[in-house]
């Protein structure tokens, strides 16, 4: 929680390629500084999506004291941010698709509502993800999801 936007910087840099992260309100809250880097180094192929949901949900749904009428579009804004937007779940298939997708360096806020899920264990251990990040970036293709699914072990 709270590398994936420095890690998105750092790909986005690296790559030249169109670059999406998403990221949890209490993922940002773990590493706001990402967000100061993002507006200092902050390439045009670069978009940030924030999931604001209001909670930890990945640690059991815990509240992120950080919702408020402003938040999480304030506080990017406040870091030098300048192409940021608030999206409601309504217009996710549309909107904010269409917005992300445009050039230049953005970040949208998805305001949506915490849901407590029971999400499953990833089978693979630490370091074969990271080999598996470090592969596809070297080969400038996306992760396969399905690919390496075998047992941690």
């Amino acid at each position: 929680m709270g590398m994936t936007i420095p890690v998105g910087l750092g790909v986005a840099t690296a790559s030249g390629l169109r670059t999406l992260v998403f990221e949890g309100d209490g993922g940002l809250l773990m590493n706001l500084g990402g967000l100061a880097s993002v507006a200092k180094f902050g390439p045009d192929n670069l978009s940030i999506v924030i999931v604001d949901n209001g909670a930890y949900v990945s640690t059991g749904c815990q509240e992120v004291n950080l919702s408020s009428t402003q938040g999480i579009e304030h506080i990017a804004r406040s870091c030098g941010l300048v192409n940021v937007c608030t999206f409601d779940t309504g217009s996710v298939e549309n909107d904010i698709l269409n917005w992300v997708g445009r050039a230049g360096l953005r970040l949208a806020v998805l305001k949506t509502q915490a849901k407590k899920i029971d999400a499953p264990f990833v089978p693979l251990a630490p370091e074969k993800m990271t080999a598996r990040f470090i592969a596809s970036c070297e080969q400038a293709r996306p992760l396969n999801p399905d690919r390496d699914g075998e047992d941690a072990n």
